[in-house]
């Protein structure tokens, strides 16, 4: 049922595993992230390593004062529903998992910046506060996009 989606070292890619209701990933500190949320799928990301984990749900949003929550997670896996933008900091090598839990397709599940109600955007926020958890956790900056 599963097939590979990317070949490893083809362009730059990390392998990924994918079927039409989960994938399986590997990635490690360099690989930084911006802030993006899924509409059909749950996240998981599973380390033996700390984690920061900033969120805010895409619901809430567009309330008045939706709350971004800030999770320092020693070890272990971190479980984002569907419609929550987060933004995570690893420490080490982490497995992420994605399970579809609604129908449609997994291939486009992935939302950014650019898809947000620009009036109530909380991604700049978001990094704002990942950054300063970062420092006053781990005494460094989060790694940048090269």
């Amino acid at each position: 049922m599963l097939r590979p989606q990317w070949e490893p070292k083809l362009h730059g890619k990390v392998p990924v595993v994918q079927s039409e209701n989960f994938q399986l990933s590997y990635t490690c500190m360099q690989s930084p992230q911006e802030p993006h949320w899924h509409r059909l799928q749950v996240e998981t990301y599973q380390s033996d390593s700390p984690m920061i984990v900033v969120s805010v749900d895409i619901d809430e949003r567009l309330r008045d004062t939706p709350e971004v929550k800030l999770d320092v997670i020693p070890a272990g896996r971190v479980f984002i529903p569907p419609r929550f933008c987060h933004l995570v900091h690893l420490t080490d090598y982490t497995e992420v998992m994605q399970l579809r839990v609604e129908p449609g397709s997994l291939d486009r599940d992935d939302y950014y910046c650019d898809d947000c109600a620009r009036d109530k955007c909380r991604c700049e926020e978001m990094r704002q506060i990942m950054k300063k958890a970062v420092a006053e956790n781990f005494g460094e900056a989060p790694a940048k996009k090269k």
